[in-house]
């Protein structure tokens, strides 16, 4: 019986081992996307590599990333990257295959410091906020609150420099001159400037829509809102009765919220197609 317990404990180890290695195909477009996405920054490794390996509690596989010493000394982002290791960047990846700009943006930032760039962007919300409440043309009577959101918009190697570029200059703001809010704001009202942070607008209301004013396209574009139970997203139409969304951010998403009218199994987001 020992000798069967055994033998079913050494299969288990056995699968689980084959189970914690990813697939070489998977690597192999993992690097070949890594080393596309570097090609238009200022710096980029001299070798990636994987063995493929799965580190459960690490959160992923492990890719190594290797810099040149001139590198690390030129470019801060590098220099004072928490994971670096002598000329090695390491990281864990969940998934493997193609790589995305953003998420190779979060491989290469420090998250203390991006938490810091999120507060920030928050006084910004605050600000939008306040800004288009006192907007003409904003019914207080018919909307009663509105919510502003922002989110990184780093989607290309373009943007991805761009956003690397910035967030060094506040990286070595912030190691200079901790204390220096003004200076650090500066920084990130650059990266909205720059197109690098895309703005989210909500405009609730407490009363429900009457559809006799709205076209029959209109109606079908709206969608019930499970999230709240109780609203509505109408189509820019719809919108533009009320805000004109030429007065928002290119590419923003703006939605207004009004009480339910009747359950709908879809939800529509609607984004400001500006030119």
């Amino acid at each position: 019986m020992k000798k069967i317990l055994a033998l079913f404990s050494l299969l288990a180890s056995l699968l689980l081992l084959t189970a914690c290695y990813a697939k070489k195909e998977e690597v192999d477009e993992s690097i070949r996307t890594t080393k596309a996405l570097f090609k238009k920054l200022p710096f980029q490794p001299v070798k990636i590599s994987s063995d493929g390996s799965y580190h459960y509690e690490g959160g992923g596989a492990t890719i190594d990333l290797y810099f040149t010493e001139e590198d690390i000394q030129k470019y801060p982002i590098l220099k004072y990257h928490p994971d670096r290791k002598g000329s090695k960047i390491e990281f864990y990846e969940i998934f493997y295959g193609e790589r995305t700009a953003d998420q190779l943006l979060d491989c290469l930032v420090d998250q203390e410091i991006t938490s810091l760039i999120d507060e920030i962007e928050g006084e910004m919300e605050d600000d939008m906020t306040a800004e288009y409440q006192q907007k003409s043309g904003f019914d207080r009577a018919q909307f009663q609150t509105i919510s502003v959101s922002s989110s990184k918009k780093v989607d290309d190697s373009d943007s991805l420099n761009k956003y690397l570029m910035l967030y060094s200059k506040f990286l070595v703001e912030f190691r200079n001159n901790p204390e220096n809010h003004d200076k650090l704001k500066e920084i990130v009202q650059k990266m909205d400037k720059a197109d690098l942070l895309k703005w989210s607008f909500e405009f609730h209301s407490d009363q429900v829509l009457d559809e006799k004013n709205i076209s029959e396209d209109e109606v079908k574009s709206r969608s019930y809102n499970s999230r709240s139970g109780d609203t509505e997203y109408y189509a820019p139409e719809t919108i533009n009765k009320y805000i004109d969304l030429a007065a928002f951010p290119k590419d923003a998403s703006v939605k207004l919220f009004f009480k339910k009218y009747e359950n709908l199994s879809e939800q529509i987001v609607l984004n400001n197609q500006k030119d």
